[in-house]
């Protein structure tokens, strides 16, 4: 994104301390947890995981296999950056400590129950030692790049073995599409990695380092003989009779999603496959573990996924929630070990989310309690006949976990984080405090006068506004996308929720307003708008067209057309030196992206992609002491992924030189120093010092392959924020600019660089 050049005033370099009290947001756009809040859901995950997914895919089907774990080798060989003073602190996580991100996996120890494990979307693994209350979570470093983990297996007869299966996938060879049709991936996988010291350190069991794009789903222990593994896998079912040590495929149909090992008679194992409409999908028994398979019958067709529980204490009695992508099907019981079955309830709990979120749990010890969860969570008493919703927990229900020494506790993840029941499913309570693992969008933004105020928006989890604390208010609700905030006036900021619906607030965000009049037209699922350093009354936004505003949002007019087709536009940057020059670029929906620009408060539109690839471009920023120099970063991989141009687009040059070839989402220019640059990829920050030439890693402190989303400089005192995809948000001290304080007088030198 673009910064602009700071006033710099003796007041700029002294820390405020300013308390807010941000309000909750109570129109309909308010608590993710309510009905109303899910009604404005219908698409949403879809739409994000596929805005993920093909930002990195295009122009492909599909991530290309091994790119990834290439490249994060190639980053491990990169130099640090030189700091300029022994003094400088690594990263220091910021929060948000109260928004966990989507979490997608549990595990109780199973000889201690106070230890819970949690695999989230794209944060990696977390665990915490107080499950009865939460807290006290921590990150659990793998030494591996790893972001979404969807299963986590703990051996019952010895809990210091354990295994996950990475990457968050939900259909196979599916990718494309654009941004309103529902895709395969939320993150990267490496296959399933073990433990054999309760999690202190890893090494690689099934490696799939080089496939990032498949993705381990379910995970399954025979309960009688720990040597014995299964794994629902996106290509298939796998065992290993080994502990892990090898692995064969012993079913071949795509998308595996979760398994079912009978407890009296370990050689009889139900396994669901297929999503999103893969082929041969439905549920498959063995009886002589895994050596022959039978398709089950009395079970319908489905197109989306279906979840399995088992009943612990008659483990011939199996509950199954069925859905189509789109919808639910039925919960569905068998009390044969899937020879006979019986529909139980045609209530459609997964609703529109039947590929994404829903499950069944049935009490070990008590066969008429049953969960069925979905968007929403429900509750029977009568074996699944009658279905309760239970208001409380977050929406989006991806998983559970038993506890193994008490029946009535159950733990369920979903977008919000991680919750406890003690009494099966009557009630529940939130114990994700601690978990850092929200998902960031672009937009990021800071004050220029007050270090302790900024805000950003989360995946699925509303605006979230930092003003000091670890802590953040929630404000607006649904998608939390780009926000701006007025250089003069912090009082002035914006927050917007998906597709380009923009909100105004005058009081730091304790209220907020429409912001949208005049707005039309289609935008992206994570549209951009820019605000103007140098006039503040000065915004634009992009959907389809550009649209303009010189009174602050009070309206917009359009200043262009359609300039790329059906294209939407992406990513904006505008100048801090005048405020008619700006840049924006499309991505490619309908055809390939381009980047255009306007010198004259957008009467005139030049196209300006000239030499540079096709590829999502995911962020522009022009230099802050120069209007004519710009930057551009892309996604995708196999092409450049920073571009610079002297003269605003008439020519680019390729300035990725050694940085890793994945896909480069964020862009900073020091104001104070243009020839410092920042750039933000899905390995970390990376750092030039002369204006791109030379590349340095700048991720001290931060998680292993971070997924840097925005980077946005904190003015006052001359930190640079990075919003992450997983891993909530970072703050760093920007580089010491030796030469240039030499220049300007130590004098000027804020106080955090001292």
């Amino acid at each position: 994104m673009a910064y602009q050049k700071i006033k710099w005033t003796a007041s700029v370099f002294f820390l405020l301390s300013l308390f807010l009290s941000f309000l909750f947001f109570t129109s309909k756009f308010q608590n993710q947890s309510n009905e109303s809040e899910s009604t404005l859901e219908t698409s949403d995950a879809m739409q994000a995981l596929n805005f993920w997914n093909r930002s990195r895919a295009y122009p492909y089907s599909d991530i290309p296999a091994g790119k990834y774990y290439e490249a994060y080798q190639t980053a491990k060989k990169m130099k640090p950056a030189i700091t300029g003073s022994d003094d400088v602190q690594p990263w220091t996580a910021m929060g948000p400590m109260n928004v966990p991100g989507r979490t997608i996996s549990l595990a109780v120890n199973p000889q201690n129950s106070n230890t819970l494990f949690a695999g989230s979307a794209s944060g990696g693994l977390w665990r915490t030692y107080n499950s009865s209350a939460g807290g006290g979570w921590e990150r659990v470093i793998t030494g591996f790049p790893t972001h979404g983990v969807m299963a986590i297996a703990i051996d019952p007869a010895d809990s210091l073995n354990m295994y996950i299966g990475t990457g968050e996938v939900y259909g196979y060879n599916q990718s494309l599409g654009g941004y309103v049709i529902r895709t395969t991936r939320g993150s990267y996988g490496i296959g399933i990695l073990k433990s054999t010291d309760g999690g202190a350190t890893w090494s690689k069991s099934l490696d799939w380092t080089l496939q990032e794009q498949r993705g381990i789903e379910a995970l399954r222990i025979n309960p009688l003989n720990p040597n014995t593994i299964y794994a629902a896998t996106s290509i298939g079912i796998y065992k290993s009779v080994d502990a892990g040590g090898s692995w064969t495929k012993v079913l071949d149909k795509f998308m595996g999603e979760d398994i079912v090992i009978n407890s009296n008679d370990t050689n009889k194992v139900i396994v669901s496959c297929g999503n999103l409409g893969s082929p041969e999908s439905g549920l498959y028994k063995t009886t002589d573990a895994g050596a022959t398979w039978t398709k089950l019958s009395g079970i319908p067709t489905f197109t989306g996924k279906t979840l399995l529980d088992i009943y612990k204490t008659d483990p011939n009695i199996v509950f199954a929630s069925v859905a189509d992508s789109l919808s639910g099907i039925g919960l569905y019981r068998t009390d044969d070990f899937g020879d006979n079955w019986t529909l139980v309830n045609s209530d459609d709990v997964p609703q529109y989310q039947g590929f994404f979120a829903h499950w069944v749990a049935v009490n070990p010890a008590d066969k008429n309690q049953v969960i069925h969860a979905g968007v929403q969570i429900t509750k029977s008493t009568n074996g699944g006949t009658t279905l309760n919703t239970v208001y409380g927990p977050h929406v989006d229900h991806h998983n559970f976990a038993h506890d193994p020494n008490n029946p009535n506790i159950i733990y369920i993840s979903n977008d919000g984080g991680v919750y406890r029941s003690t009494n099966f499913g009557n009630s529940y309570q939130d114990i994700g405090y601690g978990m850092q693992t929200s998902q960031f969008y672009n937009g990021f933004s800071s004050s220029y006068s007050d270090s302790s105020l900024a805000l950003g928006g989360l995946q699925d989890n509303n605006t979230a506004v930092y003003t000091g604390s670890p802590n953040w208010n929630l404000v607006i609700g649904g998608d939390g996308s780009w926000s701006a905030m007025n250089s003069e006036n912090d009082n002035i900021l914006y927050g917007s929720w998906q597709n380009n619906n923009i909100l105004k607030s005058v009081n730091r965000g304790q209220t907020f307003i429409d912001a949208t009049n005049g707005l039309s037209g289609t935008a992206a699922f994570i549209a951009p708008y820019v605000i103007s350093e140098s006039n503040p009354n000065i915004l634009y936004s992009g959907r389809r067209k550009i649209f303009k505003t010189t009174n602050s949002a009070s309206n917009w007019t359009a200043v262009s057309n359609n300039l790329d087709g059906n294209n939407m536009f992406l990513s904006m940057s505008v100048s801090a030196q005048n405020p008619d020059v700006v840049i924006a670029a499309t991505a490619p929906t309908s055809n390939r992206a381009h980047v255009f620009s306007t010198t004259n408060g957008g009467t005139n539109w030049n196209d300006i992609t000239q030499n540079l690839p096709d590829r999502y471009p995911m962020d522009l920023a022009i230099d802050p002491n120069d209007e004519t120099t710009a930057y551009a970063v892309f996604g995708g991989y196999g092409t450049g992924h920073i571009f610079k141009t002297n003269n605003l687009g008439n020519n680019w040059t390729d300035i990725t030189g050694t940085l890793p070839d994945v896909p480069t989402l964020a862009i900073a220019i020091d104001p104070l120093n243009s020839d410092y640059v920042y750039i933000g990829n899905d390995l970390g920050v990376f750092v030039s010092t002369d204006g791109g030439n030379l590349w340095n890693e700048f991720n001290d402190g931060l998680p292993k392959g971070i997924m840097a989303m925005d980077l946005n400089i904190s003015h006052s005192d001359r930190k640079l924020w990075v919003a992450t995809y997983g891993n909530g948000a970072y703050k760093r001290s920007l580089l010491f600019s030796l030469d240039y304080f030499l220049q300007v007088g130590f004098g000027n030198i804020p106080t955090s660089q001292l």
